[in-house]
């Protein structure tokens, strides 16, 4: 047998396909044809796809089992769509911006109602900044070559609403991710999160783990103490069993581990934690904490979308 050379080109299917984080992914499909050809077969032509035939057009949840979660399935992509086209073309990275995939229109979404993305992009003078998806497929130079696709939320206009188009501008992104830094900052982390935080740092199960093992030490506590009230034992000597298993269950909590405690700084001030993450790790953080963030054309902070709880830690419910 013929061994071949297993390169990251094999792999990216596996990457891309949701189907591994629980999800089923809907993608374009040929147009549907009457026309049919009984004796010869063979001449129908192939049907064509309009756009690429891996576009996923929309995720629906499937009913097995994930392997990963779907924020892990992002993130891998994310740090995928980083690069230019190829996965071996690793040395030409793309500028990140943080705000793609939770930024929004404010102007497209109060005129009609329709979810529009903002894009990130660089100016001449290599400025960053952010521009509507409906600004930037209705641009007239824009040729039929590189015509607009349906992609997740910006959905291809029947037709371009001129009035509409001119309402946008090109906004600047450190305006827009300033707003946001200082929107985030004001996180705090509930203290009664925080075994879980550490239980995750320590184990992809987090307190999952912990359970399990755990698990055989409770139901002793509880026969000791359903023995204790039906007066088989003691109040001494349960007591001491419960004290004696109380101690072995607080050295299973990830609190116990010196190398969860290390990332206990890094929870009492989520502001400075902020401020040290890349933009691609900012925004695997802010599509966990908001579902969009609505900017107009002026680039103000118009409205925000939080996913629960962290709408009332950031004190907007």
């Amino acid at each position: 047998m013929k061994r071949h050379e297993f390169r990251k080109d094999s792999i990216r299917s596996i990457i891309e396909n949701p189907f591994y984080a629980g999800m089923i992914a809907r993608y374009p499909r040929p147009k549907f044809d009457t026309e049919d050809n009984i004796e010869h077969p063979e001449n129908i032509p192939s049907p064509n796809v309009d756009g690429k035939r891996r576009e996923i057009l929309a995720l629906h949840p499937g009913q097995h089992e994930a392997l990963i979660t779907v924020a892990q399935w992002q993130a891998v992509n994310d740090l995928r769509h980083q690069k230019n086209n190829t996965p071996i073309a690793t040395d030409n990275g793309k500028r990140i911006y943080m705000l793609s995939g939770i930024g929004r229109c404010w102007e497209c979404y109060q005129a009609s109602g329709h979810e529009y993305s903002l894009r990130g992009s660089t100016g001449g003078k290599g400025t960053a900044y952010y521009r509507c998806a409906y600004q930037h497929d209705s641009a007239s130079k824009r040729t039929s070559s590189r015509k607009p696709r349906p992609t997740g939320l910006n959905l291809v206009p029947a037709e371009i609403d001129l009035a509409l188009a001119k309402r946008h501008a090109s906004l600047r992104a450190d305006r827009l991710e300033s707003q946001v830094n200082q929107l985030v900052s004001r996180l705090v982390i509930p203290q009664e999160w925080r075994e879980a935080i550490m239980a995750y740092y320590l184990s992809d199960d987090g307190m999952g783990e912990f359970e399990r093992e755990g698990y055989n030490l409770r139901q002793s506590l509880k026969r000791h103490r359903d023995l204790y009230l039906q007066g088989h034992i003691s109040k001494r000597d349960y007591e001491q069993q419960a004290r004696f298993i109380t101690q072995r269950l607080d050295a299973l909590k990830p609190s116990a581990s010196p190398e969860a405690r290390e990332i206990l700084p890094l929870l009492d001030s989520f502001a400075s934690t902020w401020r040290q993450l890349n933009n691609g790790e900012k925004r695997a953080m802010l599509g966990t904490l908001f579902a969009g963030l609505y900017f107009d054309r002026d680039g103000e902070l118009r409205h925000i979308l939080a996913h629960e709880p962290f709408g009332e830690l950031l004190g907007l419910s």
